[in-house]
């Protein structure tokens, strides 16, 4: 329900707050009862330059699946009445109350949402979304889904419902605890095995359960690594077969690959060798099968999943389903039910793309002679693709330029978009075409004597870059900032101008970054120049 409107896709977005506390009081509640969202933590001058909050709120029926706005917070994002303005308490908080059947004129109340904003729409939170119903567990104890811990430590299980249940504890399918008659739940837990848990909660009627885990931390194999590997995906130039997967994550304990070849499962064989000495975990694949659409992810302190953050195609469980054949011909099908989020794809044994004499002996235009035509893919073709575009460079030829500068086409959020929201510096973005459409597209232009010029964007990047989810305040979601242990992006931006996730241009970790995936457009695709943004 954020309502980001168009900004998106004019290469903006509405500022997120970032650092503010928001709770709810009571939870679990009833649609009949007053309810106080508080917001702490946050000093809405200093963040936003304002000094008024403002809801924006939402809710759901019944297996509703529209979210329906009420009329106390306007129906205008980007000019809130004074009926949504949150209370300042003097306190260094604000809150807002109110009775959701009464707020939203409803009786049939399933789910509320809600964010907190400006006046003007500039400035929002993430959303928060709660289930109505006096009759709701809520698991206060473990905070995480997942609980890493060492063997013969005790997990502290709490949980509270808003009526008496009786409650009953399992622990791999079996029956550990039973309490009855009580309201808030509690229980120690001594973890000897990887457990999954699952408490329910009963009033004769009704019944509510929530699930998590509780795994042993493992023990991670010290292990220089290999000489002359990159961060990323290496191929084995003698063996198809093989590929050795190396992630730089400095303070990160262990990590685990997940993936097609080993079911999308947490295996010990998986579990990646460590080099503290360089932050690096690393683990040679074998068995691969060539030009095979394999795929993985990092499954990091079995909390925080990504994909590869050197990754040359991006799988995306919700955006590549609007990709149509013609523009993205047999492209891979994302491994719904096994994973979530972004997912790496890894293939082997491919043939070389060759390139002609024209583009290996193509000399750019100097400087000083450029005639540059700026291209949006999106809109310079309704096709929106690379093929689209090639079909008609004797148009952009008759202009008499020669250059062209695309806006960018490395993965960005979304697939409408100008690009300038990107996830993975070192991917091509799927809705203008495949890798080797782009490469014909270009030996095409240097044929014609055509220079290509990438506009790039290493200003920021998004929630979904995996550098930034590995290290936030989140706990590796897309929002939260950069905590101070993030290598490469910076807690607070460094100028006014800044949007998204701020990179922090002083760390070496940032400009080896920037320095393997710039040279990777060169290398890969024979890229003759960048735009460089918001440098």
């Amino acid at each position: 329900m954020k309502k980001l409107l168009l900004l998106i896709l004019l290469g903006l977005c509405a500022w997120v707050v970032q650092a503010q506390t928001v709770s709810l009081s009571p939870n679990p509640f009833d649609k009949d009862q007053e309810i106080t969202v508080t917001v702490s933590n946050f000093n809405p001058q200093t963040e936003w330059g304002v000094s008024e909050l403002y809801l924006w709120a939402w809710y759901f029926e019944t297996n509703g699946t529209n979210a329906i706005n009420p009329s106390d917070t306007g129906t205008d994002f980007n000019n809130s009445p004074e009926t949504a303005r949150f209370t300042n308490n003097g306190d260094g908080t604000y809150s807002y109350s109110f009775i959701p059947s009464v707020f939203y004129d409803a009786t049939d109340i399933d789910r509320i949402g809600f964010l907190i904003k400006s006046q003007d729409g500039s400035r929002q939170t993430q959303d928060f979304l709660f289930d109505v119903g006096a009759f709701q567990l809520v698991l206060n104890s473990p905070s995480a889904g997942t609980t890493v811990l060492d063997a013969g430590e005790t997990l502290s299980i709490e949980a509270v419902i808003g009526q008496t249940a009786d409650f009953t504890l399992l622990a791999n399918g079996a029956q550990v605890d039973t309490q009855n008659d009580i309201t808030t739940y509690s229980n120690a837990y001594v973890i000897n095995e990887n457990t999954t848990f699952v408490l329910e909660a009963t009033n004769g009627t009704d019944t509510e359960s929530v699930t998590f885990d509780a795994l042993i931390r493992p023990t991670v194999t010290e292990e220089p690594l290999p000489l002359g590997l990159l961060d990323g995906i290496n191929l084995d130039p003698s063996d198809p077969t093989r590929a050795t997967l190396v992630l730089f994550a400095p303070g990160k304990e262990f990590v685990h690959v997940i993936g097609d070849f080993n079911n999308w499962s947490v295996n010990g064989s998986y579990l990646m060798k460590k080099d503290s000495s360089q932050d690096r975990f690393w683990l040679e694949l074998t068995g691969l099968t060539p030009q095979t659409n394999h795929m993985f992810q990092y499954l990091v302190n079995l909390d925080i999943t990504i994909a590869d953050p050197y990754s040359t195609t991006i799988l995306d469980e919700f955006d590549d389903g609007f990709i149509d054949d013609a523009t993205y011909p047999n492209l891979p099908e994302y491994p719904s039910g096994r994973t979530t989020q972004a997912v790496t794809l890894l293939r082997t044994g491919d043939p070389e793309f060759v390139w002609s004499d024209a583009t290996l002996n193509f000399e750019k235009p100097k400087v000083t002679d450029l005639v540059v035509y700026e291209l949006l893919i999106r809109d310079f073709d309704e096709r929106h693709s690379f093929d689209a575009v090639r079909s008609r460079l004797d148009y952009l030829q008759d202009l008499g330029i020669n250059a062209i500068e695309l806006m960018p086409v490395s993965e960005f959020d979304g697939n409408d978009s100008w690009g300038y929201n990107p996830s993975f510096h070192m991917a091509l973005d799927k809705y203008y075409g495949t890798p080797t459409a782009f490469k014909q597209f270009i030996e095409e232009c240097h044929g014609r004597g055509i220079a290509v010029i990438l506009d790039v964007v290493y200003n920021h990047g998004t929630g979904q870059h995996p550098y930034f989810r590995l290290w936030n305040t989140s706990g590796g979601g897309f929002d939260g900032v950069a905590t101070a242990e993030n290598p490469f992006f910076n807690a607070e931006p460094r100028h006014s101008f800044n949007v998204f996730n701020d990179f922090n241009h002083q760390s070496q970790a940032t400009r080896d970054y920037v320095n393997r995936t710039v040279r990777y457009w060169i290398e890969e695709y024979r890229i003759d120049g960048f735009r460089w943004d918001l440098t």
